[in-house]
């Protein structure tokens, strides 16, 4: 395998020469140079193999693999490991292997490429990513025959595969479907009831450090979303698991993530992919400082993507018929205050209560209040929550009219264009 070391020039040139010849000898590499890090090379430094220098290893890494043309590179240093994963990462990103003493990775294999393929992808769970993939699907599907297909953690064992129906009898079948045994918690279950257009669900297990799964279904995936006529498939990831597919990547972040998560791996890989970043939040406006923190971050990051906020913003599946509501949300506890008065502004009665999806069977005083209400009240149930089915049912056992819910995302630039751009110049 043609490969160049990557060294500091401080161990010498003795050493670093020893390192090269074990590699030849014991473990066959070719090494067909070297990428010395150093701001000076002392005169007498000489290697047995052609080598370049720059003061840091990511630009020592570019140069390199221009001049060289290697497959791998393979690390020779005792830098700390975020300073390694700084280095790797651009390694990743030029299609190059990473070796080291007790290490390997491989950059992803890119799956796709017949259609336009859009990946959505984010910094953990709960970021937005469904609601970014909704407000694009509603600019695109018009123009193109779209499928979604969605990574789900603990999602179905097979690829599953929801036809798009009618938005007020979303509730209806999904309370039937769980009814039949299936899990009606994932993301496809949602996109398909809010957006109309045919979602594929499948499982993965396990993720690299660049987010790859070890194992998914993501290629069956494909096939479902093709045999639909799929002219433009959308994928969404799951917390850190980035499908490889291949296409346009757009990443999504909440507003108050701190820096140091998007400079570790599995993050710093899919940042450096992303033609659009978007980072989300509940208010209208962002926090300043955090915004411009996370601007230039993205910006020393990534210079081609394109940035900016996304307000996300709570909207129904159906017409809400009832006056007075208790909202079930999957909103982390300090946004519910929030989702309270937004709700408030859109019914024709009052917001009884605001409960966390994750607080089910609803407590006792839940259900004293809605005995005593009149017949004028209902839920409205946020699809997102993993536990949608059990909520569905007790809805049902006390004959509580239930309207789904999900989030929305309103950007403050326009997004769709350079996603649909690069998808379509990916395909060959």
């Amino acid at each position: 395998m043609d490969a160049v070391v990557l060294c500091d020039v401080k161990f010498g040139a003795g050493p670093i020469q020893a390192a090269i010849d074990y590699l030849i000898v014991e473990k066959r590499y070719r090494i067909v140079g070297a990428a010395l890090i150093g701001k000076a090379v002392p005169d007498n430094f000489s290697l047995d193999v052609p080598f370049v220098t720059e003061a840091e290893a990511a630009a020592g890494v570019r140069r390199a693999a221009a001049e060289f043309k290697p497959r791998a590179i393979v690390d020779v240093t005792e830098a700390a490991l975020a300073e390694r994963f700084a280095w790797a990462n651009e390694a990743l990103q030029l299609g190059l292997e990473v070796h080291g003493a007790d290490f390997r990775l491989w950059p992803p294999v890119l799956k796709g490429g017949t259609v336009p393929t859009v990946t959505f992808v984010g910094a953990g769970a709960a970021v937005g990513k469904t609601a970014a993939i909704i407000y694009f699907l509603e600019r695109v599907k018009a123009k193109y025959k779209t499928a979604a297909v969605v990574l789900d953690l603990g999602g179905p064992s097979y690829p599953e595969v929801v036809e798009p129906g009618e938005a007020a009898s979303a509730a209806a079948r999904l309370l039937s479907y769980h009814r039949d045994g299936r899990g009606v918690g994932g993301d496809h279950y949602l996109l398909a009831a809010a957006t109309g257009v045919p979602a594929v669900g499948c499982s993965f297990a396990g993720t690299g450090l660049t987010g790859v799964p070890l194992n998914s279904l993501l290629g069956d995936a494909f096939v479902y979303a093709a045999e639909r006529g799929g002219e433009l498939v959308v994928v969404e990831g799951s917390g850190g698991a980035m499908p490889p597919a291949a296409g346009a990547v757009c990443f999504l972040v909440n507003i108050r993530t701190g820096l140091d998560v998007l400079r570790a791996f599995p993050f710093a890989f899919q940042l450096r992919r992303a033609r659009v970043v978007v980072a989300t939040g509940f208010t209208a406006k962002p926090p300043p400082r955090a915004f411009d923190e996370l601007r230039a971050e993205v910006k020393a990051a990534n210079g081609r993507a394109a940035f900016c906020y996304g307000r996300l913003v709570a909207a129904a599946a159906a017409e809400v018929t009832f006056g007075n509501a208790v909202v079930v949300t999957a909103r982390p506890a300090g946004e519910r205050r929030e989702l309270s008065l937004h709700w408030q502004r859109k019914i024709d009665g009052s917001v009884l209560q605001v409960v966390g999806a994750e607080d089910f069977p609803p407590a006792a005083p839940l259900s004293k209040s809605l005995r005593n209400e009149s017949a004028n009240v209902g839920l409205l149930l946020d699809m997102a929550a993993s536990n949608l089915g059990e909520w569905l049912a007790w809805a049902d056992a006390w004959g509580l009219p239930a309207v789904p819910t999900y989030e929305v995302l309103i950007p403050s630039a326009r997004v769709c264009e350079p996603l649909l751009k690069e998808a379509l110049k990916a395909v060959p």
